[in-house]
């Protein structure tokens, strides 16, 4: 059963863990008309490894009291893993209107091989809760809630801003996702 979209979102449902893999249409952009999987294999130190397709690997785990937490991310395209410490929060346990959740950290760009670093500065996190939607699926018509997260790093030779608008199915969780990424 589909949940009412106005109450509080759960950790699970704002950044998915226990599903071991999830397939996602690109509909914009480049990719258009391609699938993305996303598999997530937690490790024997508990910390997950999430696998976004060919070109990213994120290791995320739940925070003190809940919600998620990211402790790195590779861009396997670019070779390089962007480190946090302490590991920068992504969402708390519970998630209500009218809330923000803000995280920060220091962040260290290092070589995948050689474990070098290319670069360091300081990230933020924020996830909000911003509105509400109706998302058209094969089952008909589903409410959701429109969640922001938004990522910014401030590096010493580089800047990253990361600005995703997700849509929710309470009970469910992520159905739609839109990001618009500059570096």
């Amino acid at each position: 059963a589909i949940a009412d979209p106005s109450r509080t979102l759960e950790a699970e449902e704002l950044v998915p863990l226990r599903m071991e893999r999830s397939t996602w249409l690109v509909v914009e952009g480049p990719d258009a008309g391609t699938t993305l999987t996303i598999e997530r294999d937690r490790g024997p130190d508990g910390w997950w490894q999430v696998r976004e397709g060919e070109d990213r690997v994120l290791r995320v785990g739940e925070r003190a009291g809940g919600g998620r937490a990211m402790r790195s991310a590779d861009a396997l395209p670019d070779a390089s893993r962007s480190a946090f410490a302490p590991p920068l929060g992504m969402c708390p346990a519970l998630l209500r209107c009218g809330d923000r959740f803000e995280s920060s950290a220091e962040m260290r760009v290092t070589r995948l091989e050689s474990g070098r670093e290319r670069d360091h500065g300081r990230a933020t996190r924020r996830t909000e809760i911003v509105g509400r939607s109706t998302l058209t699926t094969p089952l008909g018509e589903v409410p959701a809630v429109e969640v922001r997260m938004d990522f910014d790093s401030r590096m010493r030779f580089a800047r990253d801003q990361v600005r995703a608008r997700r849509r929710v199915v309470p009970g469910v969780g992520p159905e739609a996702e839109e990001e618009e990424e500059e570096i």
